[in-house]
């Protein structure tokens, strides 16, 4: 049997000792004296040897008769050794980096800790306060820093050394499922070099956001009083028609960040909404491609523009357009608006673009999206258009008609037109 645990740490002489050191010299003497001193020491609630990890008492346990072997207390908190295999040299990197970075650790939770103690935007300020579950009680967890902000309750742990992913996954869905917004400090941060494995968990998963308290934070914070981060990001942008990314970063007052509470996650600069708004640029122009290229009754259309609406609906968690018939009915309305906004026509066989209004009263389908034609045309730029006698008719014919207004399509064609208003039914007035 290969033990899982291969050293510990003696805190009487601040060193790791290997397994083997303690448990195979053979002595069964000493082997009970060390297992009655290691009973005592969980007794008393003191501490000797423990884990190089986490840092709380181990016990020898004999297995199977055979083996002894080092194990958590029970019921001791959660600790990557309990689940994941870290080999001897990886625990000895471990507790080495942890000697060096221990003090770093504690003056960055220090340093954020005076200024919130400053801002008055905070409250409720505690330095390693247990926080427990809302539901389970005997589900807790202890920050770095809990604090109210606004009146809601947040956590900030300051991230100096290795964290392993099973520790932050725990972390984040404990603070997820209590809706408490967890901040992961760094207290240096590097983008142009290869970001180190545990920075990569936080970062990527936190909306592309690292958020960082070094000097330049640390002086503004004091100066201004207010808690402010040095925050990095990743903004994407386009690059000779394909989406790029680069590392962008500033000093943002904490007042500035965002809670996604669905996801749990804070954020500055919101990455995703940003590659879905390119993502979506590039299939608008798919599909007014498609529009300028095709003729209204060309065999097809519908079913490759049905593909790209399907495509729009997921990505912006639109109600799908299922119906035939609807999915026809838009495309012609975004005929007419881009026609209208090209000045020129697409699709008809029409010279100018006022031929085009008319359809609204000729297809059935289109008259209770006819408030929307009007709604376009609100544009000053298209006043030529809106006083013409073509609108006038149509107005009055439609008037005449009394029907009843849909705004079905409303949140597809303010994606394709972002100028175009369609919050409120528009008062039709008597044209008369």
């Amino acid at each position: 049997m290969k033990r899982k645990i291969e050293a510990i740490l003696d805190l009487k002489t601040d060193k790791i000792i290997e397994s083997f050191e303690l448990l195979d010299h053979g002595d069964k003497v000493k082997i009970s004296d060390l297992k009655r001193e290691i009973e005592n020491h969980i007794q008393n609630k003191t501490k000797r040897f423990v884990c190089v990890i986490c840092q709380q008492p181990m016990n020898l346990i004999l297995s199977d008769g055979i083996i002894f072997h080092f194990k958590h207390v029970y019921k001791s908190d959660d600790c990557p050794l309990k689940t994941e295999s870290i080999s001897k040299s990886e625990l000895f990197g471990i507790w080495y980096n942890g000697k060096k970075e221990s003090e770093r650790h504690k003056n960055l939770k220090n340093k954020i800790f005076e200024i919130i103690c400053m801002d008055n935007r905070f409250s409720s300020q505690k330095l390693e306060g247990v926080v427990k579950s809302r539901e389970n009680k005997k589900e807790w967890k202890k920050p770095d820093i809990q604090c109210l902000f606004n009146n809601h309750l947040i956590a900030l742990e300051m991230q100096i050394s290795h964290t392993f992913i099973s520790d932050i996954v725990s972390r984040e869905n404990f603070y997820l499922n209590n809706k408490i917004p967890i901040y992961w400090i760094f207290d240096n941060f590097t983008p142009d070099k290869k970001i180190r494995v545990f920075e990569s968990d936080i970062v990527y998963y936190h909306n592309c956001n690292a958020f960082v308290f070094d000097d330049e934070a640390y002086r503004h914070s004091l100066s201004s009083s207010r808690l402010t981060f040095h925050i990095y990001w990743v903004e994407p942008f386009i690059c000779e028609n394909k989406i790029d990314y680069q590392w962008k970063d500033s000093l943002i007052d904490f007042q500035e960040i965002m809670y996604d509470e669905n996801k749990g996650i804070v954020f500055y600069f919101d990455y995703e909404k940003k590659i879905k708004q390119y993502s979506f640029d590039d299939r608008k122009e798919e599909i007014f491609t498609l529009i300028r290229n095709s003729k209204i009754y060309d065999p097809g259309v519908y079913d490759k523009f049905k593909e790209r609406i399907d495509y729009v609906s997921i990505l912006f968690d639109l109600n799908k357009i299922d119906d035939r018939v609807d999915i026809q009915s838009l495309f012609i309305i975004l005929q007419i608006f881009l026609s209208i906004k090209e000045n020129i026509v697409h699709g008809y066989n029409y010279s100018n673009p006022v031929e085009l209004l008319n359809i609204f009263f000729i297809n059935t389908k289109l008259r209770n999206h006819h408030w929307m034609l009007n709604k376009f045309l609100q544009d000053p730029i298209y006043k030529h258009l809106r006083d013409s006698e073509a609108n006038k008719k149509l107005n009055t014919k439609i008037y005449q008609l009394s029907i009843t207004q849909s705004n079905k399509f409303n949140d597809y064609l303010k994606r394709f037109f972002p100028n175009l208003e369609l919050e409120n039914f528009p008062i039709i007035e008597d044209p008369f």
